[in-house]
């Protein structure tokens, strides 16, 4: 075997060795064909749940569309008790780029329980939490819509009885 096929071999085996991740913007279809059926969906029906390549993904869509994913590793066993797996940098890094296209993510507020990441053009952000193990990225409008949401549960919230004046 010459040289260029050899090293095209190489190259083309390590590109299939890689595991396959979905991405934002990825249709139904694609993340099926990607990942086989789903595995489980939200009560609500808003949020499919995959499994391959030893991650548990949560897929969200709007308008067809994935906006808001996650990332999290299966437990090695299902009787498995203690501390959530965590997914190293450079398994962070690789979903990281696989969502931007092999752009650049600037490294925001770092502290021991959670990093977030942002894009340079804003509209995409993630939040890894090691408290979770949990790998979140999402799309500018499914972030906003998130905080929106949150800030309508939070209004609906009895006040605490007895804390007023804390």
């Amino acid at each position: 075997m010459t040289a260029p096929r050899l090293a095209l071999s190489i190259v083309a085996a390590l590109l299939l060795a890689v595991p396959c991740f979905g991405r934002l913007g990825e249709t139904f279809d694609g993340c099926t064909k990607r990942y086989g059926k789903h595995v489980r969906i939200s009560n609500d029906g808003g949020v499919y749940v995959f499994e391959s390549s030893g991650f548990r993904i949560f897929a969200e869509f709007d308008d067809g569309k994935v906006d808001r994913i996650a990332y999290k590793k299966l437990l090695p066993t299902k009787d498995y008790v203690g501390p959530p797996l965590q997914i190293s940098m450079s398994e962070i890094h690789e979903l990281l780029n696989r969502n931007f296209g092999g752009g650049k993510w600037e490294t925001l507020h770092p502290d021991l329980y959670t990093v977030v990441y942002e894009c340079p053009d804003k509209k995409m952000s993630a939040v890894y939490s090691t408290l979770t193990g949990r790998l979140i990225i999402f799309t500018e409008a499914a972030g906003q819509n998130a905080l929106k949401a949150a800030e309508e549960a939070a209004q609906k919230q009895p006040e605490a009885a007895g804390l007023e004046g804390l």
